[in-house]
């Protein structure tokens, strides 16, 4: 499932998600609400995600660790 803190710290929108790759979808779903609730933000670039636990390390899809990060910036 989503887990994590939503923050715009640094002008980027963070939000980590645990488990496998299937669960980072609602991680931008939960970017959306939130930039509906903070209508001072928007988007100004592309999204990424940050694989800090996946297959590479020999992890099973349910100890996957990604956080997913949007880059914001107050509107003009």
């Amino acid at each position: 499932s989503t887990q994590g803190v939503s923050s715009a710290a640094s002008d980027v929108y963070k939000r980590q998600v645990h488990g496998p790759y299937e669960n980072i979808g609602p991680a931008y779903h939960a970017f959306a609400v939130w930039l509906e609730e903070h209508r001072q933000y928007e988007m100004a670039g592309p999204s990424r995600q940050i694989c800090h636990i996946g297959p590479g390390a020999g992890a099973a899809p349910e100890q996957f660790l990604t956080e997913v990060q949007t880059p914001v910036r107050l509107r003009a």
